[in-house]
């Protein structure tokens, strides 16, 4: 799905298009086009509603949140026939409305919103959630600024990242619990006036990859085996410069992470899960028709329009979308960036650092061999040394009982030598006086 809060283009499973789009003094307004269609007419849908609304699609059926005049939250849904209305909110809301989200699944419904309170000046992140039977309702947060959030679909349920109070925070909805977790705090953020936020769900290594944008620097920072690597170490900085319309997403095992600044696309690739990156590089376009493909966001018409990046199937493509649903124009327009090519050579890179890799484990296990043997070694040296130590002391004892011995020779020779003469005068007492 292409989204943004003022545009939103859906494919359906007959392939296709719905476009829906606010206009001033309209409302939403929304287009229908198929592959053989070539001047689509626009149909107005809600002409009582504001810029804030959501779509979501789930199988045959469309669904669409918004917010109207009188700050009230509606959803119509499309059943593959007519369109119906229903009111979300019963009673009034004491505070305003804004960024509301829907996503759905097998029947599920998930809704969220903003509010900023009238009556305690706070401003809280709300979930509703239906169950194919009852409505239930969470708070996700409250904050005393502005909550900026993105939800997205897990393996196990929903999983949220979200600003609050200058932190980035992360929690996780399941649906055995049927609640929300206590939430961690990944890092601080200081841009809390208008930062982007992504989040991408590896279901292969149930990893959580999350780029942000604080300030002039673009982030990156994943979860892995149930912790968060949160701190500036683990923190990787893809730019440095002012970026926009953040994304991160797979493409055969290879994380893509693109951003649009200063009216350039820019991508970065990691082929080991997100540990190191490739240096950014510009993406040029070209122009091109896609029947199918897979949509994230697009900005709002007669602006920049440039919002989203992800890839059709086959062959691999970015989009960058350029102007959709031109009135003058037959129908889509998209810049597309073909990387099948770019994807091929990441492979034959990949099977490289692989090989690599296969040697680098040889020569760590011969390397651990080694280190036992050094092991061994030293213990023998060690007990060479502590022999040897014992072997000094013995000849230190040695020498001392010798200087002994020959100190008691030297007294027993004069003692011979003194008894040799005493016996001598006995013998010969006429001898010199």
């Amino acid at each position: 799905m292409l989204k943004h809060k003022n545009s939103y283009v859906i494919e359906d499973a007959n392939n296709c298009c719905w476009y829906f789009y606010f206009e001033s003094d309209e409302g939403i307004n929304y287009i229908v086009k198929s592959a053989e269609e070539k001047n689509p007419q626009s149909e107005n849908l809600i002409s009582t509603s504001i810029d804030e609304f959501s779509v979501d699609i789930d199988k045959d059926f469309i669904y669409l949140i918004y917010c109207d005049i009188d700050n009230e939250l509606n959803m119509m849904t499309w059943n593959g026939r007519v369109w119906s209305k229903n009111k979300l909110i019963k009673n009034p809301v004491d505070g305003i409305i804004f960024n509301p989200g829907i996503l759905t699944s097998n029947g599920l419904i998930h809704i969220f919103y903003e509010i900023s309170s009238k009556k305690d000046n706070f401003y809280y992140l709300v979930h509703h959630f239906w169950n194919k039977s009852r409505w239930s309702s969470y708070t996700i947060a409250k904050s005393n600024s502005k909550i900026f959030y993105f939800v997205t679909k897990g393996p196990s349920g929903l999983y949220c990242v979200y600003i609050e109070n200058g932190q980035l925070l992360y929690t996780v909805y399941n649906y055995l619990s049927n609640g929300w977790t206590k939430p961690t705090a990944i890092c601080n953020i200081k841009d809390t006036e208008n930062p982007y936020i992504y989040a991408y769900v590896n279901t292969s290594n149930n990893s959580v990859n999350i780029i942000y944008s604080d300030n002039d620097k673009l982030c990156y920072i994943r979860r892995t085996a149930g912790s968060w690597l949160a701190n500036s170490e683990n923190t990787k900085i893809l730019f440095s410069d002012n970026a926009q319309f953040p994304a991160v997403f797979n493409i055969s095992g290879n994380l893509w992470a693109m951003w649009y600044s200063k009216k350039f696309l820019y991508a970065c690739i990691s082929a080991d899960s997100g540990d190191t990156w490739s240096e950014p590089f510009k993406i040029p376009s070209e122009a091109d028709v896609l029947s199918t493909c897979i949509f994230i966001s697009l900005t709002k018409p007669g602006l920049m329009r440039v919002r989203a990046f992800n890839y059709a199937k086959n062959p691999y493509h970015l989009i960058l979308i350029d102007d959709i649903f031109n009135p003058y124009s037959s129908g889509f327009s998209y810049f597309t960036i073909s990387i099948n090519q770019i994807q091929q050579y990441i492979s034959h890179l990949n099977k490289a650092l692989q090989s690599e890799k296969n040697k680098n484990a040889e020569l760590v296990k011969n390397m651990q061999k080694m280190e036992l043997y050094y092991k061994d070694l030293n213990a023998h040296y060690n007990l060479l040394k502590s022999s040897y130590g014992n072997l000094l002391k013995t000849v230190d004892e040695l020498k001392r009982e010798y200087e002994t011995l020959k100190k008691e020779n030297m007294t027993l020779k004069e003692e011979v030598e003194k008894a040799n003469c005493g016996l001598i005068k006995k013998i010969f007492p006429w001898g010199r006086s």
